[in-house]
C-alpha cells in the first residue's frame, strides 16, 4: 500500500511551513497508527507518504477505510480538510536490508499516482481476494497503462464512504468528433501538435524535454501529456506542481502528483501559480 496526502505542497502555501508541517505529522502518525492495528508494517515514509505491507488483502482495505475515516473526523485535520489518497496492489516481493521491492511494489505505487484526494483505488487481483462484505464495496473505476506491463491494468475503486455521502464520478464516453481534434500547445511562439499517441509529450527543464521550459521552479521532466481512450491527459510528476487555468469557467487547477483532462483551451504554468508564471505560460486549445 502507498498512501500520502493530497495537495501538501498547497497546505504549506496556505498555512505557513511550520503549521503545515505540524498537521502533515499528524496526518501521518494517524496512518501508521492504523497500519499497525490492522497487522501492517510500515516499511518506509517518503516525505508524506507512508509505504506499508498487510499480511492480507481485506486487511489492507480494512486499514484504508480506516484511515480515510479517522482523518475525516479528526478535530485538528478536519478544520483544514486535509485528505489522503491510497493505492493498493497484492503479490509477491523482493526484501532485502528491511524494504520491499518488485513489480508489486512498482504496480502499488502506479495505482496511487492515479488516486485522487479520499480515493482509494486498487487491482483486480486485490478485489478477488476480499471477501463477501469487502467485496460489495469494489467497483470497476478504469482501465490504464502501466509501464512494463502489455496490456492495461482494470484498475477498481474501493468505496469507503456511506452510500449516501460517497461522491459518484460519472464515466465520460468519448464522443467520435473529439478524436478528430489534435491538441495544440503554444510556447516562446512556437506551435507543437501532441499526437495521437501512446508516448508521452514532455515539457519540463530537461534538454530531453518535447518543450523546454528552463526556469528555477521547473523539474527536469515536470509534466508530460498523454493520449489515452480518446483523452489527453495532463500528468504532473513535479516538486512544485502544475498550475491549469480554464478559460471557459476562469477556474484554475492546482496538480500535484496528479492527472486531469485537458478540454476546451486555456494556460498551463509549470511550478508557479498562472499569474507568478505569466512569462512562461503554455497555452493549450484544440485544433481540427
Amino acid at each position: 500500500m502507498f498512501a500520502d496526502i493530497a495537495g501538501s505542497t498547497a497546505l504549506y502555501d496556505t498555512l505557513g511551513d511550520i503549521a503545515a508541517k505540524k498537521k502533515i505529522d499528524i496526518c501521518l502518525k494517524l496512518m501508521i497508527r492504523i497500519t499497525e492495528e490492522y497487522e501492517g508494517r510500515v516499511i518506509k515514509t517518503i516525505g508524506d507518504e507512508i509505504m506499508c505491507r498487510y499480511p492480507s488483502a481485506n486487511f489492507a482495505v480494512q486499514a484504508a477505510c480506516a484511515m480515510h475515516k479517522l482523518i475525516d473526523n479528526h478535530n485538528e485535520l478536519r478544520t483544514e480538510t486535509i485528505a489522503i489518497r491510497i493505492g493498493l496492489h497484492s503479490g509477491s516481493i523482493i526484501q532485502d536490508k528491511g524494504d520491499i521491492f518488485g513489480d508489486t511494489v512498482n504496480v502499488a505505487a502506479r495505482i496511487s499516482s492515479f488516486a485522487k484526494a479520499r480515493q482509494i483505488l486498487t487491482t483486480n487481483i486485490v478485489v478477488e481476494e476480499l471477501n463477501g462484505s469487502l467485496k460489495t464495496m469494489a467497483r470497476v473505476y478504469d482501465v490504464a497503462p502501466i509501464k512494463g506491463k502489455k496490456t492495461e491494468l482494470s484498475i477498481w475503486e474501493i468505496v469507503w464512504e456511506d452510500e449516501e455521502d460517497a461522491t459518484y464520478i460519472a464515466r465520460a464516453t468519448p464522443v467520435e468528433s473529439e478524436q478528430s481534434f489534435k491538441l495544440q500547445l503554444s510556447f516562446n511562439q512556437q506551435q507543437f501538435l501532441v499526437p495521437f499517441s501512446s508516448v508521452p509529450f514532455s515539457l519540463g527543464r530537461s534538454q530531453e524535454a518535447n518543450i523546454l521550459i528552463n526556469t528555477q521552479f521547473v523539474s527536469r521532466i515536470h509534466a508530460f501529456i498523454e493520449f489515452s481512450r480518446g483523452k489527453y491527459i495532463l500528468v504532473d510528476k513535479s516538486s512544485n506542481g502544475t498550475y491549469v487555468l480554464l478559460n471557459e469557467t476562469q477556474q484554475t487547477v492546482f496538480l500535484h502528483r496528479e492527472a486531469m483532462p485537458l478540454t476546451g483551451d486555456g494556460f498551463i504554468s509549470l511550478g508557479q501559480d498562472i499569474e507568478g508564471g505569466k512569462d512562461t505560460l503554455v497555452n493549450f486549445d484544440f485544433k481540427a
